[in-house]
């Protein structure tokens, strides 16, 4: 199951050492002795804006999304390409990381609130294979702003501090704030950056994360890449009078663009996710188990497929996307 590091920036707390928090969580999650846990780093970003568009979904059409929040590259609009992204500077830590994520805005009574804390980990937890970086450019989509389900432990609520399996709605925290945690699909194709529904070139391992041992990916999608988790963090201590600009709670959802230095991310993914190490900008590393000794699953194609699509309805205007 996703097992986040929780680390602080900006004069924020930190509420026990990197190592010890990963330790407490892997217990706690009542995971078997055999269980492997690679590694984890975390990119620790901001607000940037807030725009009706897409890059994804609605790319090079803007305003024809509904309202997104995004974090990391300040550049990001409905034409955002790769080499847009490489060109402007990221709020991200760290720096190499530029990055775009996105979300939904969130209102309260009709008010839109901005996040006060978002945090992107990429992790690998009792997964079978070796890890290998994102292609630069991939794209991904994961929950369903549509409303329909998806999956297990894809999009939850918690508490800001509650890294447990969450809720299908914002709970109640008390002095606690609200804390939208969505992991992505953590298995590649390994031919594309991108499909017609922005889902079809990943998928979730086979298990979802969610049994014991080693999960693994499917046949269709072999090569194991990091999985993502974002986890918004917003001023709200519950989930009343909430409503996301895509709709209802359950159209929660997130996007990811990946910007990142390629030399850099490709040495994070082997000297920590395959390393055995919890590593964070500020706090440094430490070692939580062994090197992956695994074999890689697979290699993708030497010439990927980059294209952008447009939406099937791209003749009339809508402000849903899914």
């Amino acid at each position: 199951m996703p097992l986040p590091l929780s680390l602080r920036r900006g004069g924020r707390r930190t509420s026990m050492p990197a190592a010890l928090l990963l330790l407490a969580l892997v217990l706690g999650a009542g995971a078997p002795p055999a269980a492997r846990a690679d590694g984890i780093f975390v990119a620790d970003c901001a607000f940037s804006h807030r725009a009706a568009d897409d890059p994804i979904v609605f790319h090079d059409m803007p305003r024809w999304s509904h309202s997104h929040d995004f974090f990391g590259n300040g550049s990001t609009d409905a034409s955002s390409t790769l080499r847009s992204l490489r060109r402007s500077a990221g709020n991200c830590l760290p720096a190499a990381d530029r990055s775009a994520y996105w979300a939904p805005t969130l209102y309260r009574q009709g008010r839109p609130l901005k996040a006060v804390q978002f945090q992107a980990y990429y992790q690998d937890f009792f997964r079978y294979g070796r890890v290998l970086p994102f292609p630069p450019g991939l794209r991904m989509v994961a929950g369903r702003p549509t409303g329909r389900a998806s999956g297990r432990g894809v999009v939850r609520w918690t508490c800001r501090d509650d890294h447990g399996q969450g809720a299908a709605k914002p709970p109640s925290c008390e002095s606690t704030f609200v804390t939208l945690r969505v992991t992505f699909p953590d298995c590649w194709d390994g031919r594309r950056l991108d499909s017609p529904d922005h889902r079809s070139h990943m998928a979730y391992n086979r298990k979802g994360g969610m049994e014991w041992g080693p999960q693994r990916c499917p046949a269709s999608h072999p090569i194991v890449v990091p999985q993502l988790q974002l986890n918004v963090v917003y001023p709200l201590h519950d989930g009343e009078g909430v409503t996301l600009a895509s709709g209802s709670i359950p159209t929660a959802h997130a996007d990811f663009f990946n910007g990142w230095k390629p030399s850099v991310f490709r040495h994070r993914v082997d000297d920590i996710l395959n390393g055995g190490k919890a590593c964070d900008d500020l706090l440094g590393c430490t070692t939580i188990g062994a090197r992956n000794t695994e074999p890689v699953t697979a290699r993708p194609k030497r010439k990927l497929v980059d294209r952008f699509y447009r939406p099937r309805s791209a003749g009339m205007h809508t402000h849903r996307h899914g």
